[in-house]
């Protein structure tokens, strides 16, 4: 599998924002709702490898609610498979607890995501067939290049 998230091919990235991510790292947040198989897994945990030869990467496991946070590491299994909520890793409480800077969500888009967005940047990467679940943050699809 290609990964999508590969340094200084696509352009469109913005110098500082790049320079952000190093500086700060990400907070990779993966739904682990039922909905998400695990070949899905399989190449999220792929995506996220690519990222943390670049960037320090925690990653965060939620489905309804967060289950598990950590550095990267391959992805052998997850915790949660319930329905999805997007909001909890969104919560002042977390995003100060864990200090997060900058996430990237991969999901189907498919719940509830808070109505206003964080006060930090936010990329949906979005599986095949996923819907961006709000109005605000930036927007990567797995199966597509970088949307503006």
């Amino acid at each position: 599998m290609q990964t999508i998230f590969t340094i200084g091919t696509q352009g469109r990235h913005d110098d500082d924002f790049l320079a952000v991510l190093k500086q700060h790292g990400i907070d990779a947040v993966i739904d682990t709702s039922g909905s998400l198989d695990d070949e899905m897994l399989a190449d999220i945990s792929a995506e996220l490898a690519s990222m943390s030869r670049h960037f320090q990467v925690r990653v965060v496991e939620c489905d309804a609610v967060v289950r598990r946070v950590y550095d990267c590491r391959p992805i052998t299994d997850v915790q949660g498979r319930g329905g999805t909520d997007l909001r909890p890793p969104f919560e002042k409480d977390f995003l100060r607890r864990e200090r997060s800077d900058i996430v990237v969500y991969f999901t189907d888009g498919l719940g509830p995501a808070p109505r206003n967005p964080p006060a930090i940047p936010v990329i949906w990467c979005l599986t095949p067939g996923g819907q961006k679940p709000s109005r605000w943050g930036g927007e990567i699809r797995m199966d597509d290049t970088i949307k503006d």
